[in-house]
């Protein structure tokens, strides 16, 4: 799961907690986040990475409209010793480290972006080591793509 994947996922069960825990006198639900992408990508409901969740946190956010719950979902600074945001932090890092339940996996856009990257990345790599001579005076110039990839290609140059 992508980083972005996974602050739309933690949106997502708040909202869905939020409504799980509304009492009959609730009138305003307040909903923190370090993370600005995510918020302002509830802004636009375009067909875009993280769709699957923002029409989730939609549908929980009418459904409490609905009973007349104002939402307010705010940025906080990430990393600046707020109380709420570390324990966030530091169950998101545990998280991490328990292993993988496929109960709500699905493959998101930004996940199949990025490994289409690295796939062509590899590639490119891939041809011009094996194209021998051809166009080496150009490797004085640096011209490798500058993709950020998770894995470095490992391509061993066949003579």
């Amino acid at each position: 799961m992508e980083v972005f994947d996974a602050e739309l996922f933690a949106l997502e069960k708040t909202f869905k907690i939020a409504w799980e825990r509304k009492q009959e006198h609730t009138k305003k639900i307040w909903i923190f986040s370090d993370s600005q992408a995510a918020i302002k990508r509830l802004q636009n409901s375009s067909l875009k990475v993280g769709q699957y969740y923002i029409q989730s946190i939609r549908k929980w956010a009418e459904k409490l409209k609905d009973l007349h719950i104002q939402m307010q979902l705010e940025w906080v600074p990430g990393h600046m010793n707020i109380l709420g945001n570390e324990l966030a932090d530091k169950a998101a890092k545990r998280g991490t480290e328990m292993p993988k339940a496929a109960l709500e996996s699905y493959v998101s856009l930004a996940f199949i972006k990025r490994k289409i990257k690295e796939s062509a990345l590899n590639d490119w790599t891939r041809t011009w080591v094996e194209s021998k001579d051809k166009g080496k005076h150009y490797s004085q110039f640096e011209c490798k793509p500058k993709w950020k990839i998770a894995i470095k290609a490992r391509i061993s140059k066949k003579t």
